[in-house]
Protein backbone atom coordinates (compact mmCIF):
# COMPACT_ATOMS: atom_id res chain seq x y z
CA UNK A 1 0.00 0.00 0.00
CA UNK A 2 1.43 3.40 -0.92
CA UNK A 3 2.22 5.59 2.04
CA UNK A 4 2.32 9.36 1.93
CA UNK A 5 5.79 10.84 2.39
CA UNK A 6 4.37 13.46 4.74
CA UNK A 7 5.76 13.60 8.24
CA UNK A 8 4.06 11.18 10.59
CA UNK A 9 4.69 13.54 13.50
CA UNK A 10 1.41 15.25 12.67
CA UNK A 11 -0.72 12.94 10.50
CA UNK A 12 -3.85 14.27 8.83
CA UNK A 13 -6.93 12.48 10.12
CA UNK A 14 -10.48 12.81 8.79
CA UNK A 15 -13.41 11.84 11.02
CA UNK A 16 -16.84 11.20 9.48
CA UNK A 17 -19.89 10.77 11.67
CA UNK A 18 -23.47 11.78 10.86
CA UNK A 19 -23.82 12.85 14.48
CA UNK A 20 -21.70 16.03 14.76
CA UNK A 21 -21.49 15.66 18.55
CA UNK A 22 -20.03 12.15 18.29
CA UNK A 23 -17.64 13.28 15.54
CA UNK A 24 -16.44 16.09 17.80
CA UNK A 25 -15.98 13.65 20.69
CA UNK A 26 -13.76 11.44 18.51
CA UNK A 27 -11.82 14.53 17.42
CA UNK A 28 -11.29 15.62 21.03
CA UNK A 29 -10.24 12.11 22.05
CA UNK A 30 -7.59 12.17 19.31
CA UNK A 31 -6.49 15.70 20.23
CA UNK A 32 -5.90 14.61 23.84
CA UNK A 33 -3.51 12.02 22.34
CA UNK A 34 -1.66 14.88 20.54
CA UNK A 35 -3.15 14.41 17.08
CA UNK A 36 -3.91 17.92 15.85
CA UNK A 37 -4.52 17.78 12.10
CA UNK A 38 -8.12 16.57 12.25
CA UNK A 39 -11.02 17.49 9.99
CA UNK A 40 -14.53 16.34 10.91
CA UNK A 41 -17.36 15.76 8.46
CA UNK A 42 -21.00 14.77 8.82
CA UNK A 43 -21.23 13.77 5.16
CA UNK A 44 -19.11 11.23 3.26
CA UNK A 45 -19.50 13.17 0.01
CA UNK A 46 -17.97 16.25 1.58
CA UNK A 47 -15.06 14.15 2.85
CA UNK A 48 -14.49 12.70 -0.64
CA UNK A 49 -14.21 16.29 -1.90
CA UNK A 50 -11.22 16.82 0.41
CA UNK A 51 -9.26 13.68 -0.55
CA UNK A 52 -6.84 15.84 -2.55
CA UNK A 53 -5.37 16.69 0.89
CA UNK A 54 -4.22 13.04 1.01
CA UNK A 55 -5.25 12.30 4.59
CA UNK A 56 -3.21 9.68 6.37
CA UNK A 57 -6.21 8.13 8.13
CA UNK A 58 -9.98 8.34 7.72
CA UNK A 59 -12.15 7.26 10.64
CA UNK A 60 -15.65 6.71 9.32
CA UNK A 61 -19.02 5.25 10.10
CA UNK A 62 -19.98 2.38 7.84
CA UNK A 63 -23.41 3.68 6.78
CA UNK A 64 -23.77 7.13 5.22
CA UNK A 65 -26.77 9.11 4.02
CA UNK A 66 -25.80 8.50 0.37
CA UNK A 67 -25.92 4.72 -0.27
CA UNK A 68 -23.43 5.16 -3.13
CA UNK A 69 -20.90 6.37 -0.53
CA UNK A 70 -21.72 3.88 2.20
CA UNK A 71 -19.59 1.07 3.51
CA UNK A 72 -17.61 -0.83 0.95
CA UNK A 73 -18.42 1.71 -1.79
CA UNK A 74 -16.92 4.44 0.38
CA UNK A 75 -13.82 2.31 0.98
CA UNK A 76 -13.38 1.64 -2.76
CA UNK A 77 -13.78 5.35 -3.56
CA UNK A 78 -11.19 6.38 -0.97
CA UNK A 79 -8.70 3.71 -2.08
CA UNK A 80 -9.12 4.78 -5.71
CA UNK A 81 -8.69 8.51 -5.06
CA UNK A 82 -6.17 8.32 -2.21
CA UNK A 83 -4.54 4.86 -2.15
CA UNK A 84 -2.18 5.74 0.70
CA UNK A 85 -5.01 6.62 3.07
CA UNK A 86 -5.87 4.11 5.78
CA UNK A 87 -9.59 3.73 6.48
CA UNK A 88 -10.86 2.72 9.90
CA UNK A 89 -14.55 1.96 10.15
CA UNK A 90 -15.76 3.12 13.57
CA UNK A 91 -19.36 2.15 13.53
CA UNK A 92 -22.48 0.95 15.22
CA UNK A 93 -23.09 -1.35 12.22
CA UNK A 94 -22.45 -4.68 13.96
CA UNK A 95 -21.97 -7.25 11.20
CA UNK A 96 -18.96 -9.57 11.36
CA UNK A 97 -19.35 -10.70 7.75
CA UNK A 98 -19.26 -7.08 6.54
CA UNK A 99 -16.30 -6.37 8.80
CA UNK A 100 -14.36 -9.26 7.21
CA UNK A 101 -15.23 -8.01 3.69
CA UNK A 102 -14.10 -4.49 4.62
CA UNK A 103 -10.74 -5.75 5.90
CA UNK A 104 -10.27 -7.91 2.77
CA UNK A 105 -10.96 -4.84 0.59
CA UNK A 106 -8.30 -2.82 2.39
CA UNK A 107 -9.84 -1.28 5.49
CA UNK A 108 -7.23 -0.93 8.23
CA UNK A 109 -9.76 -1.84 10.92
CA UNK A 110 -13.46 -2.27 11.63
CA UNK A 111 -14.25 -1.20 15.18
CA UNK A 112 -17.75 -1.61 16.53
CA UNK A 113 -18.79 1.22 18.83
CA UNK A 114 -18.91 0.30 22.50
CA UNK A 115 -17.68 1.82 25.74
CA UNK A 116 -14.19 0.40 25.03
CA UNK A 117 -14.17 1.38 21.35
CA UNK A 118 -12.45 4.78 21.78
CA UNK A 119 -9.43 3.07 23.36
CA UNK A 120 -9.34 0.49 20.55
CA UNK A 121 -9.58 3.30 18.02
CA UNK A 122 -6.71 5.24 19.56
CA UNK A 123 -4.56 2.08 19.75
CA UNK A 124 -5.15 1.40 16.05
CA UNK A 125 -4.38 5.02 15.08
CA UNK A 126 -1.13 4.82 17.07
CA UNK A 127 -0.21 1.55 15.34
CA UNK A 128 -0.91 2.99 11.88
CA UNK A 129 1.09 6.14 12.59
CA UNK A 130 3.99 4.04 13.92
CA UNK A 131 3.83 1.82 10.83
CA UNK A 132 3.93 4.87 8.56
CA UNK A 133 6.89 6.24 10.51
CA UNK A 134 8.81 2.98 9.99
CA UNK A 135 8.10 3.05 6.25
CA UNK A 136 9.36 6.64 6.04
CA UNK A 137 12.54 5.70 7.90
CA UNK A 138 13.05 2.71 5.59
CA UNK A 139 12.50 4.91 2.53
CA UNK A 140 15.14 7.38 3.78
CA UNK A 141 17.63 4.55 4.37
CA UNK A 142 16.88 3.12 0.91
CA UNK A 143 17.44 6.51 -0.76
CA UNK A 144 20.78 6.89 1.06
CA UNK A 145 21.80 3.37 0.05
CA UNK A 146 20.89 4.01 -3.60
CA UNK A 147 22.86 7.28 -3.54
CA UNK A 148 25.88 5.49 -2.03
CA UNK A 149 25.76 2.69 -4.61
CA UNK A 150 25.43 5.27 -7.38
CA UNK A 151 28.48 7.11 -6.06
CA UNK A 152 30.49 3.86 -5.90
CA UNK A 153 29.52 2.96 -9.48
CA UNK A 154 30.63 6.37 -10.74
CA UNK A 155 33.87 6.17 -8.75
CA UNK A 156 34.55 2.68 -10.13
CA UNK A 157 33.93 3.87 -13.71
CA UNK A 158 36.33 6.79 -13.21
CA UNK A 159 39.02 4.48 -11.81
CA UNK A 160 38.55 2.01 -14.67
CA UNK A 161 38.76 4.84 -17.20
CA UNK A 162 42.04 6.15 -15.74
CA UNK A 163 43.44 2.65 -15.40
CA UNK A 164 42.75 1.89 -19.08
CA UNK A 165 44.07 5.23 -20.34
Amino acid sequence: TPVSLKSTLNPTIFVIDRNPVYGKLVQQYLEVADYNEILTFTDAGECIGFLDLQPDIIISEFQHADPALSGLNFLRTVKKKSPGTDVIFFTSHHDVEIAVKAIKLGAAEYIMKSKYAPDSLLRKVNILVGFRDEILKNNRVRRKLIASVGFLVILTLILVYFYLH
